[in-house]
């Protein structure tokens, strides 16, 4: 019978109530069953001895309650000690006993056996003890020596509880840097998707096992670990015991190995290499990737046969493969063979198949293994290299070019070409000659560059020289030769090949050119000096006033830079009111209505200043005879225009000053004309000499003015000749001893045995000027030196140049003499 449910039970009752209530309900009930008995039969006849034996019922019966309720608290009192010290021996006190000193047999009993159940039970707490701090122990050294990292975090935030020291050692941390704080503090997830994996796995599992991430370490080096969780209560908390297991260097080695398979693949791809298993017994064939495109098929889980290959090859092919497989089955010899198999869309391509002989335990061959690699591009190389020998070959006996072939092992020359003969002047029949007798052949002044070059050809350098070359016939050729070495493995010159070419004729032309081209150098240089160096404007303006080039001048003279000017057009740089005259000009010029313009106009410089210009322009016109650009001359008049001031001042003074040399000339001889001086001839002299002073004054001022006139318009003839420098030196002293000798001043004279080609009367008279000015400046009893030196090249008037400048303030005149004061 089951036992019933303990929440169905009543409650329990005290144990005096239980002792004393039966009690109390018998007597009571045993009273009133004696007085139902005494009262029925006689009820008003019970004597009073009844009521005194009743009432010492009664009191027998109360006293017998108070002891059984005496001896009840007794009982319970032990009963509450039993249940103290069982509490006490429930809370782990195993050094409470209960006492065997009770009056009551039955409890000295029950304390006995339960104090030897406290014993029992104390020695057992304390195998237990002992063996859960052995575990502990044991877990501790587990954990602390154990070579995978491991960890004790909390199960809820991940916080860090204890860490061992493999943990620390993998992830360079120190105990103090980690203990405390999580993982996501600590950056050791390389991967946060990968964390949410692992506390999805955690929530719904309770553990994980192997999960493979990719954590940080403190270096930030990124490692694999296989990562393990357990759910674990310790001391009243949940936690984890985190472990982790490096497999960095299988991965990383695995990795390679996939990467080693990849590139295999790839090299087979690239090489076009294939690789084959032929087993003996059942005549399959086992291939990898590469062979099935190799002999045109397509990649499939279905293998062809030996004898469907067999098929795709040509007979003398088939035949030959065949008797190879034969033979290195038969003899275990390896082969190698070239197969020609046709592809489906009819196409033959080549492969180089080799074969090895696998061998079993007792030496016969039992497979077959090896490669074959698509050779179908090299033997199209071998076929167009034949073609192409043949033709070189044939190109070569048609060049007009030497070609040769030198074995330098040999010292041979394995094939030369019959313009070779012809480019070097010899007989195909006596044979090209040595290297030793070609040197000597070629101009001394060329041979030490031809044998710097050839060392630097035999260190594997190309060669290519142009060089004299005196054939036997004594012909003096310019050659080109250019050869280019050929090497072996160890670097070592081992042929040269070579052309060598007659370039006489374009060497010929080349000085030709070179001539021409000089020529033209030079004419440019004349030219472009003379454009950017002319002290004048130069520009080029298009057809639409736009400037396309400008001379240094132009630039300098408007004040703008070459790229700013070229920005405008000739209308920006115009004064307003010159404008319509200018374009009237040059519209008339470049419609064709004339080839050349003059406009004397102001120009505005990006200074805001107006400067007086005079432009001279002329059409540029293509081969159509259509005008392109206008070319213009531009003259700063700034100057002239002072001039012509200074020349009406210097003709009103010169007006002035000729009056009064004419009015002492004029009263001078009036006076004697009257007679007024007739009787005093002192005064008449002198009369005399004021008129002839004036009158050679007068002339000197109209030779002057006729002078100027004669430069200004330009009318002035210099009649060169060839003259002598020391005799134009001695004419200009002798005009001016006179002049020397009233001031008393010497000249000294240091002439020059010079002859040039100049205006001797010119010469004379700058000269004349100079000395003059220098007597008139120096002091009674000094020096003036007239010397002539050359300076430069010394050429000056040669071949019709100009006399000079005539700088007077330094008194140089065209370069050459000097006259210091």
């Amino acid at each position: 019978m089951p036992l019933p449910r303990l929440s169905s039970l009543p409650p329990p009752l005290p144990l005096h109530w239980v002792l004393t209530v039966p009690l109390a309900l018998v007597t009571l009930g045993a009273t009133g069953l004696v007085g139902c008995l005494l009262f029925q039969g006689n009820p008003d006849g019970v004597s009073r001895l009844v009521r005194l034996v009743l009432l010492l019922v009664l009191l027998t019966l109360g006293g017998a309650i108070a002891l059984g309720l005496r001896l009840t608290q007794g009982v319970l009192a032990r009963l509450r000690l039993f249940a103290r010290v069982s509490g006490e021996l429930a809370a782990g006190n195993f050094a409470q006993r209960l006492p065997t000193n009770s009056k009551i047999s039955e409890f000295n009993h029950l304390a006995r056996s339960f104090n030897q159940m406290a014993d029992q039970l104390q020695q057992s707490f304390q195998r237990m003890a002992t063996t859960l701090a052995e575990s502990e122990t044991k877990f501790t050294t587990i954990f602390r020596t154990s070579p995978d990292p491991m960890a004790i975090a909390t199960r809820v935030e991940g916080r860090l509880l204890d860490v061992n020291h493999s943990l620390l050692e993998f992830f360079g941390y120190d105990r103090e840097e980690m203990v405390g704080r999580t993982a996501v503090e600590l950056n050791l997830w390389a991967d946060l998707s990968q964390r949410r994996v692992y506390r999805t796995l955690l929530e719904q599992q309770g553990r994980v096992r192997n999960l493979e991430i990719q954590i940080r370490t403190k270096s930030g080096a990124i490692k694999t670990v296989l990562l393990s969780a357990e759910a674990q209560p310790l001391e009243g908390q949940d936690c984890l015991i985190v472990t982790h297991r490096d497999i960095t260097d299988r991965h990383r080695a695995e990795a390679a190995l996939r990467q080693s398979e990849q590139q295999l693949a790839l090299a087979q791809r690239v090489a076009q290499v294939d690789y084959w298993e032929f087993d003996v017994a059942s005549q399959q064939v086992t291939w990898s990737e590469m062979t099935f495109r190799n002999w045109g098929l397509e990649p499939a889980p279905a293998l062809p046969t030996y004898d469907e290959l067999l098929q795709r090859l040509p007979p003398e092919d088939r035949d030959r493969l065949t008797r190879c497989i034969e033979v290195a089955i038969a003899d275990g010899i390896p082969y190698q063979v070239d197969l020609r198999p046709i592809h489906p869309d009819g196409s033959v391509h080549y492969l180089d198949a080799r074969g090895e002989p696998v061998f079993d335990d007792r030496g016969r061959v039992v497979r077959l293994v090896g490669v074959s690699m698509d050779i179908t591009h090299r033997k199209q190389i071998e076929l167009a290299l034949q073609e192409s020998e043949t033709r070189f070959r044939q190109l070569a006996e048609t060049v007009q070019e030497g070609f040769f072939v030198y074995d330098t092992e040999t010292d041979h020359y394995p094939y030369v070409n019959p313009a070779y003969w012809t480019v070097r002047g010899l007989s195909a029949t006596t044979g090209p000659d040595s290297i030793e007798q070609w040197l000597a052949r070629i101009h001394p002044g060329d041979r030490p560059r031809i044998e710097a070059a050839l060392e630097q050809e035999r260190q594997g350098e190309t060669f290519d020289e142009e060089y004299r070359y005196l054939t036997p016939a004594g012909e003096l050729r310019w050659l080109r030769s250019k050869a280019f070495p050929l090497c072996d493995e160890a670097g070592q010159v081992v042929r040269v090949v070579g052309t060598v070419e007659n370039i006489t004729d374009r060497k010929a032309a080349e000085t030709e050119r070179e001539r021409t081209a000089e020529a033209l150098r030079q004419s440019e240089a004349r030219f472009r000096s003379a454009f950017d160096d002319a002290p004048y404007g130069i520009s080029l303006v298009s057809a639409t006033g736009q400037f396309v080039l400008a001379n240094t001048y132009y630039c300098t003279l408007l004040g703008y830079t070459e790229a700013e000017l070229l920005s405008l057009t000739f209308k920006d740089i115009t004064h307003p009111d010159d404008w319509a005259d200018d374009w009237a000009g040059f519209q008339r010029m470049m419609n064709g209505e004339a080839r050349t313009y003059q406009l004397e106009k102001r120009y505005i410089t990006k200074q805001g200043e107006v400067i007086p210009v005079v432009v001279n322009a002329a059409s540029i016109y293509d081969a159509a005879g259509n005008p392109l650009y206008s070319v213009g001359h531009v003259q700063d008049i700034r100057d002239r225009l002072a001039i012509d001031r200074m020349k009406d001042e210097f003709i009103s003074v010169v007006s002035h000053e000729l009056r009064t040399p004419i009015t002492a000339i004029q009263g001078a001889l009036a006076l004697l004309e009257a007679g007024v001086y007739a009787d005093r001839p002192a005064k008449a002299r002198r009369m005399l000499d004021i008129a002839l002073s004036n009158s050679d004054r007068l002339v000197r001022l109209v030779d002057d003015i006729l002078s100027f006139e004669r430069l200004e318009s330009g009318k002035v003839q210099l009649e060169k000749e060839t003259c002598q420098v020391a005799t134009l030196m001695h004419q200009a002293l002798d005009s001016v001893q006179p002049l020397a000798d009233r001031s008393g001043i010497t000249i000294a004279l240091t002439p020059v045995d010079l002859t040039l080609w100049a205006a001797p009367d010119a010469i004379v008279q700058v000269l004349t000027n100079l000395l003059s000015n220098a007597i008139k400046f120096s002091s009674s009893g000094g020096t003036v030196w007239l010397e002539a030196a050359v300076v430069g090249s010394g050429e000056w008037g040669v071949g019709g140049g100009e006399w000079g400048s005539g700088e007077w303030g330094s008194g140089e005149v065209g370069g050459w003499g000097s006259g210091r004061g």
